[in-house]
């Protein structure tokens, strides 16, 4: 028996098929997973496009099914498995530790120091069975919606980025960069307590999308980034000051000289946006402001039930996120909508 799956077949840009794959039972530690939709990420993107970084690490595994970011049910458990049983709702999380290095050891498996991956050193979840080591799934409780479940892993992480180093309650927040992570890093700030969120973006369909889902859900503003007047109105929402805390998302050097430009004194940056090259800021700027800097990488054991929780009580709308719901069999046409920059947040639907 096989089933489909959307896969990096060939080392080059592009290279995406619909493939048959054999079916497999899981081995001992790993659980068969029937997937029912799937997000795709950035990092998919680049998969698709193909650069050195990538290539040199995955085209000795190729074919390889791509997607890290997808929920479903459990449908078969290996040897060895617990705390999970046949039918129950799963989330991913997108990186393997292996348990025993130091990293891991101190509570931080997500940067555990033998780190893979979920869709890029192992087969990923577009498709619609996916086999995963248990260690990667989080159960969900009964009627968690379905759409929310696949949005589970960017969420987590955003959740994380806003709660990390004491929190944005009180404090005004800057966030640069208003693809999917950065809107929900958005909303988890305005129902975390922060005093003002204003949000940057220059994509002029994420900048359009941005308002209207800000507007909708009611936390903060959004500025245009190719606003020459961008610096002082961002001040002003701010009352001159310069916000507490800024979260970057987008590794863009503009970026970066605007979050170092409108932090307060003694403000925090959250980077979580990467460039895949060097970047270019004002350092200058940031010791005399004694910014403290904080990147983030995945997320910690500790934010999973947080994130599950705010999303069942539905205390952000990721739904909304969702501008494009497509079947497995036209990942092409959701892949381009991505790379064009016409689209927010694209599912594939893949079993009920």
């Amino acid at each position: 028996m096989t089933y489909t799956a959307v896969t990096k077949c060939h080392p080059s840009a592009g290279g995406f098929a619909l493939w048959q794959k054999p079916e497999r039972e899981p081995g001992p530690a790993e659980v068969l997973v029937e997937v029912s939709a799937g997000g795709i990420c950035g990092t998919d993107l680049e998969i698709w496009k193909w650069p050195d970084w990538l290539s040199g690490r995955m085209a000795g595994r190729l074919p390889l099914t791509v997607g890290h970011e997808f929920a479903g049910h459990v449908r078969q458990l290996g040897e060895g498995v617990s705390g999970f049983a046949v039918g129950d709702q799963v989330a991913v999380e997108s990186h393997i530790s292996c348990g025993h290095c130091l990293t891991c050891a101190g509570g931080r498996p997500q940067i555990c120091e033998n780190l893979s991956y979920v869709g890029i050193d192992i087969d990923g979840g577009l498709a619609r069975y996916s086999v995963l080591p248990a260690s990667v799934l989080r159960a969900l409780p009964p009627g968690f919606p379905p759409d929310s479940a696949a949005m589970l892993e960017p969420f987590a992480l955003a959740v994380r980025a806003v709660l990390c180093d004491g929190g944005v309650t009180g404090r005004s927040v800057l966030v640069t960069g208003l693809g999917p992570l950065g809107l929900m890093t958005m909303a988890v700030a305005g129902t975390s307590g922060a005093s003002s969120v204003v949000g940057v973006e220059s994509n002029p369909y994420r900048l359009r999308f941005a308002r209207e889902y800000i507007e909708r859900v009611g936390v903060g503003t959004v500025l245009d980034a190719a606003d020459a007047d961008i610096a002082r109105t961002s001040r002003t929402l701010t009352g001159g000051r310069g916000v507490d805390v800024w979260l970057d998302f987008s590794g863009a050097d503009a970026a970066l000289a605007l979050g170092v430009e409108q932090l307060a004194v003694g403000g925090s940056a959250r980077l979580l946006g990467t460039s895949f090259g060097p970047v270019r800021f004002d350092l200058s700027v940031a010791v005399m402001k004694e910014i403290s800097f904080r990147t983030l990488h995945g997320r910690d054991d500790e934010v999973w039930p947080t994130a599950i929780a705010m999303a069942a009580d539905r205390a952000v709308d990721l739904p909304a996120l969702v501008t494009h719901r497509l079947p497995l069999e036209r990942y092409e046409e959701a892949f381009g909508l991505l790379l064009d920059g016409k689209a927010c947040k694209v599912l594939i639907e893949i079993s009920g």
